[in-house]
């Protein structure tokens, strides 16, 4: 064999040996960095969602969560949050429900009746707001105060707060505080876009403006004196789920903030693996 013969020879299982070097390599670097991000059900590899910047949100990206829901009426469980009387001598009321193991409301609700509510003014049908408690959903990231009554001290201590939900999430309602401080981010959950439709109906009536107007523009539209706020229906009428206004004027710019429950999702019917089929949910995979 000639000296040109054994070099290109030796140059050529050097170029092999390389190649099964660098092959190695991209595989060992496989093994360490990326397989470790797949996991293994029964219904094949997945990849995880990556690190939220907050542990108390939930990551649509983890396509194998479900969420489940709750969807009943035990009037036992509402509990009036706050309640007084408004200018024209009728009640406006604010109505959360209790949370139950892992499983928590959605909102609350807002209704106006003749006389001081009770439990038994509730109806399944009017009141829909409190038929949800829900599971695996994300806690709010904050809450912003929208007013509060700190300056009249005539009166028992109210504020009220708008939610802050993680991205992609949306709250029901706004909350009503018998006090000033800032509402638990356990209070409620927020929902994922997936199981949500948006309601074209927005802004509906008020329900409460205070303090009572007595003043019109030319237009006869109410004239908001300082320091007025107003409460509003909002989406499904049935629903009793509201937006506060520091304004006599209606919340319009919030209205592609207002959704309803899919229905379907309601009627999906399963039962939460995790309660021993106790109580009948419904879930969905998102």
């Amino acid at each position: 064999m000639s000296l040109s013969t054994q070099i290109s020879k030796n140059i050529k299982e050097s170029r092999n040996y390389l190649i099964g070097l660098i092959i190695i390599f991209v595989i060992l670097l496989f093994i360490q960095f990326v397989l470790p991000r797949f996991k293994y059900n029964n219904e094949g590899f997945t990849v995880p969602s990556p690190a939220s910047s907050s542990t108390s949100s939930t990551s649509l990206s983890d396509m194998k969560k479900k969420i489940f829901f709750v969807s009943n009426f035990p009037t036992e469980k509402f509990k009036k949050v706050y309640e007084t009387k408004m200018g024209d001598n009728r009640y406006v009321s604010f109505w959360s429900r209790d949370d139950n193991k892992d499983y928590f409301p959605v909102g609350q609700i807002a209704i106006t009746t003749d006389q001081q509510a009770t439990q038994s003014d509730l109806d399944q049908e009017k009141h829909k707001g409190l038929s949800y408690l829900v599971k695996g959903a994300a806690f709010p990231l904050d809450y912003d105060k929208i007013w509060d009554n700190k300056s009249d001290s005539s009166k028992p201590p109210l504020s009220i707060w708008k939610v802050i939900p993680p991205k992609d999430h949306y709250a029901m309602s706004d909350l009503v505080v018998a006090g000033f401080e800032k509402p638990l981010l356990s209070e409620v959950r927020c929902l994922p876009k997936e199981v949500l439709n948006i309601n074209t109906n927005g802004v509906n009536m008020a329900l409460w403006k205070n303090p009572f107007p007595s003043n019109k523009t030319k237009g006869g539209e109410d004239i908001s004196p300082p320091n007025s706020f107003s409460v509003w229906n909002i989406g499904k009428e049935t629903n009793g789920f509201f937006f506060v206004n520091n304004s006599y004027q209606k919340p319009t710019a919030r209205n592609d903030k207002i959704f309803d429950i899919n229905p379907e999702i309601i009627n999906n019917q399963e039962t939460d693996p995790e309660e021993s089929g106790k109580i009948l949910k419904v879930s969905l995979k998102i």
